[in-house]
Order: structure tokens, then sequence, then C-alpha cells
């Protein structure tokens, strides 16, 4: 099921037990402790390849550096059962790459178990979902990123990957979190505007982190940009910033990734270890991965909400419109339910929100993210 993987090395491995003794009782690995996947919940998989991108040398070496530091830690939950894959080796061509992480990430979809990846430049994302095609269904993409380019310039995939994605059938939404306004060029924020997407800065989430949550609780697939986090936490990275998320807000949103019910798989790209200082970012990094694996195991599964009795109600009245909000009775996390009219019959939509949204509602004021959701989705 995975031609395209190449389990770590018999000396790596020696080196990680080793290194933890325990580490076995959490993870197993692809080619070495075991052929199966079936029993397995979460899986590993490294991208040894920077797609020929000249001014990012060194990304092929993230994964098992990733690795020395994940496994030194205090073991996961008894009943996670995690397995390493290993690495998908550097292809002859750029499309070889492409294809063999494509191909994993579908895989892995087909057997219902969570994809982890560590990359490689963000191009990657467009494998990672294009894999999806196979569902048949619209899929949300959450990118937690400074910037974002979609430039339909061929040929140079590090430019054009998004504006790819954007032009398929089955995208449903994207959504941009902890973006910093002066990286965003004036066509990108069209583009976001045109295709309805939403955004979410880096202040915002500076002022309150759980605004993120549902930004990401509603994607089928997340992607972290290490340029997301800035420099004193992530040195690591060749496009390195002053400012961004903390280390401890970059840990939270995987964590939220983790949690989300429908989410599966998530790709941490552009942490390039030949600019990393004493592990510093190996370490971010891993420590993410250890705080989206604990989200997993949170999972309550109240999401899509299939039954809203197992929900409390809660309607306010802005200007005598009616505002309605539901709470999950195990979770306690939030959606407003936005009814659309479609010709002579009303459709209502369930959106995730926070706490906040239902306060605004109550104090009087129309929450920002409900307006901003009515008009797309009319």
């Amino acid at each position: 099921m995975f031609d395209f993987v190449e389990p770590i090395t018999q000396e790596f491995y020696n080196e990680c037990i080793t290194r933890n003794p325990n580490l076995p009782n959490n993870v197993a690995f692809f080619g070495l402790d075991t052929t199966e996947i079936e029993p397995y919940k979460i899986a590993l998989v490294g991208v040894e390849d920077n797609l020929n991108n000249d001014d990012n040398q060194g990304t092929e070496l993230a994964p098992n550096q990733v690795r020395q530091q994940l496994y030194t830690y205090t073991s996961f939950y008894n009943d996670t059962k995690i397995i390493d894959l290993g690495n998908i080796k550097k292809g002859n061509t750029r499309q070889d790459t492409l294809v063999a992480l494509k191909d994993v990430t579908k895989n892995a979809i087909r057997n219902n178990i969570i994809l982890i990846i560590i990359g490689g430049d963000l191009d990657l994302l467009q494998a990672q979902y294009n894999a999806y095609e196979i569902l048949e269904n619209e899929i949300q993409i959450s990118q937690i990123g400074a910037n974002m380019t979609a430039n339909p310039e061929e040929g140079k995939l590090e430019e054009s990957y998004l504006y790819n994605i954007f032009n398929t059938n089955y995208l449903k939404k994207y959504n941009l979190i902890a973006y910093q306004s002066y990286f965003i060029q004036k066509d990108i924020s069209t583009i976001v505007h045109n295709y309805q997407f939403d955004s979410l800065r880096v202040g915002k989430i500076r002022e309150n982190v759980f605004e993120a949550e549902p930004f990401i609780r509603e994607a089928n697939l997340a992607v972290f940009d290490i340029q997301a986090i800035r420099f004193s936490d992530a040195p690591g990275q060749v496009a390195p910033s002053p400012n961004g998320l903390f280390g401890d807000e970059a840990c939270m949103l995987a964590r939220f990734a983790g949690m989300s019910d429908i989410l599966s798989s998530f790709g941490i790209y552009n942490y390039n270890p030949m600019e990393d200082i004493k592990n510093v970012t190996a370490h971010q990094v891993a420590q993410m991965i250890w705080y989206f694996i604990e989200g997993v195991n949170l999972r309550r599964m109240d999401y899509p909400i299939l039954n809203e009795q197992e929900f409390y109600h809660f309607t306010v009245y802005v200007e005598e419109e009616a505002f309605t909000f539901l709470k999950s009775k195990k979770t306690e996390r939030w959606w407003m339910k936005i009814n659309v009219n479609r010709g002579d019959r009303t459709v209502a939509h369930l959106i995730p929100c926070i706490y906040n949204d239902y306060r605004i509602a109550k104090d009087g004021e129309i929450p920002e993210a409900w307006m901003r959701n009515l008009i797309r989705l009319q």
C-alpha cells in the first residue's frame, strides 16, 4: 500500500529506542516492527524532497530531525496506536514526489488513518489536497501561514500550487489563519474576497487564540507553514520574521487540528534544519505533533452535527431577528444556525463559532462571523 515509502533505517531505529526504551509501547515502525497498518489510528510520514527549490535547500532533512526530538518525549496515551511509515524519498522529478505523497495520503484516507506529514516545501500541499478527490465530496482546507501565493505562472509550483487548488471543482472553502497583513499583496486580497474565503490575522489570535478554532474545526485537511512562527521561536526557516505566532500558540493550533472530528491529514512544511539553532525548531515541530496527537485523543465526534438533541439551544434577538446558537453537551463547542432561502424552501447551515459570538449577539450586536458566513452562503 505504501510502495513509495522507505522505512527508517535499523540504525536510526536503534538510536530512537536507546534514547527512549518505552517508545515501542506507543509507536510501531513500518517495515521494521510491522507491515500491517489496519490497527493504527495515526500515521507519520516524512518527505525527503525540497522539490528542487534552490532557495530552500535543507528541508529534506526535516523528517528525521523532528523524529529525534519527538521520540524522546513523554509517551502518548496508552490507547493511541501510531505507526511511523518512514520517508518518501526524493523522486527523479518533482512530479514523482507529488505522485508519491498523493498516493500515501490517499491510502491513509482509505484506511481511516489520520496522517501527519513532515515536509518539505509548502507546495507539497497540492499533492496532499489532490488525494482527497477520491472522496468525491467538497473539501475544506485550513492553512496556517503568514502569507499565501496564488500565481498562475506555469513551471513554478512554489508560486502556482494554490492557484491550481482554487481551480479544482471539489474545493468548498479555504481558510488562511495567522496571516500578517504586510505580507499580503493586493492581488491576494482580491482572490480571498472573490472566492469568499475566510482569513484570520495573527493579531486576532494574539487577542484570543480560540478565535482560530472554528476555522480549523471545519477543515478536512490542515497545513502549517513554519514561517508563520516568529524567528525567536522557530529559527529554522529561510524567510524568518521577527513577528508571528509564539511557539505555544502554534502548539494550540496544532491541538485544535487534532481535535477536529473530520480532519484526516495534517502537514507541517518549510522547516529547514540547515537554518536551525540548537534544534529549537525541531523541538517546536515535534511539540506541535505531540499536541496534535493529544487533540486526536480528545475527539468526541460531535461534528458534523447529526442529532441536534445532543446540543443545548440558545436563541437571542437582535433588532427582532432571531439568532440561534448550539452548544455541544460533549465538548462545549459552539455553532450558529444560519438560515438561507433556496427558492421555496429554507436551508439551515450550522457554522462553527465560539462563545464570544453568542455573547456579542446577546449584547444586541450581529457577530462578524454571522455576517461573513451569511454572505458566503447566499
